[in-house]
Parts: C-alpha cells; sequence; structure tokens
C-alpha cells in the first residue's frame, strides 16, 4: 500500500506535473487516425517532385489552429496587463517629477525626504514589474503547450497518413509535413515581448475571446476544433 510506514497516506508531491490538460482524448485520437488513413489511401498529398508538397487540409487546420491559440494567449496576456502598464508608466512620471524635485531642493531634511520618497516608488516600479514578467512568462508556457501539442497532433496524423499512402516513403524521405516556427515570442528567451506585438504584429485586445481559449486546458481548446 502506497503511503508512509506509520500507513497515513503519503502527502502529494507539490512541484511540477504533467499536466492531464496536454493528453489527447480517444475521441480526437480516432478523428485524427481516421481522417489520416482516408488522405492516404486518396493519395493525398500529391507528390509530383521532389520538393515537399502542399499540406493536407487536416495539416492546414491544425496549424491554423496552433497559431489561433497562440495569437488568443497573448491578446489575453495584453489585455490582463494592460492596467499593470499603465500603473507603471504613472510611477515612472512619479519618478522622473521626485527625482527633479529631489535635485532642486537645497535643505538636508527636503533632500532626504525626496530619497525616501524615490525609494518607495522604484519598490512599487520593482514589484510591479516582477508581476508583469510572471504573467508574460505564464503565459508563454501556456502558448508553447499549445505549439507542443498541435505539433503532437500533427506527427500523429503524418505518421499513420504515411504507412496508407502510395508514396509514403518518399514523404517521409522529404520531411513532410513542415509547419511554421512559434512566433519570436513563444519561442525565445523574452517573453515581455508579447506585449510589444510578438513578432510586430499589433496586439489585440479580444478579452472574451481569448479567455474563451485561455481558461481551458491546451488539449480541451484543441479538441474543441477537431
Amino acid at each position: 500500500m502506497d503511503g508512509r510506514p506509520d500507513g497515513r497516506a503519503a502527502a502529494r508531491p507539490t512541484g511540477f506535473t504533467v499536466d492531464p490538460g496536454d493528453r489527447l482524448g480517444t475521441g480526437t485520437v480516432l478523428a485524427l487516425w481516421w481522417s489520416a488513413v482516408l488522405d492516404g489511401r486518396s493519395g493525398l498529398p500529391q507528390l509530383a517532385d521532389d520538393s515537399a508538397p502542399p499540406p493536407t487540409p487536416r495539416v492546414g487546420e491544425l496549424d491554423h489552429r496552433r497559431l489561433e491559440l497562440i495569437e488568443r494567449e497573448r491578446a489575453r496576456l495584453v489585455a490582463d496587463t494592460a492596467d499593470l502598464l499603465v500603473r507603471r508608466e504613472e510611477i515612472d512620471a512619479r519618478i522622473r517629477g521626485t527625482e527633479g524635485a529631489k535635485a532642486a531642493a537645497r535643505e538636508p531634511e527636503q533632500i532626504e525626504q525626496r530619497r525616501l520618497r524615490l525609494g518607495e516608488l522604484e519598490r512599487s516600479r520593482a514589484l510591479l514589474d516582477e508581476r508583469i514578467v510572471r504573467d508574460c512568462v505564464a503565459a508563454q508556457s501556456r502558448a508553447r503547450s499549445y505549439d507542443r501539442l498541435l505539433r503532437r497532433c500533427c506527427a500523429r496524423y503524418a505518421r499513420t497518413l504515411l504507412r496508407h499512402h502510395p508514396d509514403g516513403a518518399a514523404l517521409a524521405r522529404i520531411g513532410w509535413p513542415t509547419l511554421g516556427e512559434a512566433p519570436a515570442w513563444v519561442v525565445g528567451h523574452h517573453p515581455t515581448a508579447a506585449l510589444s506585438g510578438g513578432d510586430g504584429a499589433p496586439a489585440r485586445t479580444d478579452r472574451d475571446a481569448s479567455a474563451r481559449a485561455g481558461d481551458r486546458a491546451p488539449a480541451a481548446a484543441v479538441e474543441g476544433a477537431l
């Protein structure tokens, strides 16, 4: 029996564990398998030469869903941090004003008061920065989950298709299919880039649409489109 020597149940670990939400349901797995079998038997995609053929409709659908969920996660982050960024700008303005007042002060007591005020403002700004970065890291983690999960879906589909395709060996040799890279803010080391639009795209702030995707586990959001 699992547990401690005294017979009491052992405490569950509190560290990182695999999120069950990352696991695809049986219905999704079967849908991917069946569409791959049908596409493979139909000779999709058609191999004309040694260049990579275009994606099948299913691969295109999976890739579109991958990028859509990543963008919704970024839009949700932009909406959720908007007030924090406004507060940070206000604190920056107060810091600049206090620095100017401190430089203009002549009495030691006034200088000390400004110095203490600057310390308070800088601590407040640091706390805001920590919260913003924490939210960005969490959004990046969720976006990476979407990216990883949809790539797994595509790989599962492709393995089955290649086994049933008349040119499956040739398709495998050229590495079909290939998916594009995720946005830089997802794969890079600076998740706060998401707040500036990631790859330069304008920041969307559709809070309702992004929240509907973000409030669900990765697999649930993926399965909704399959």
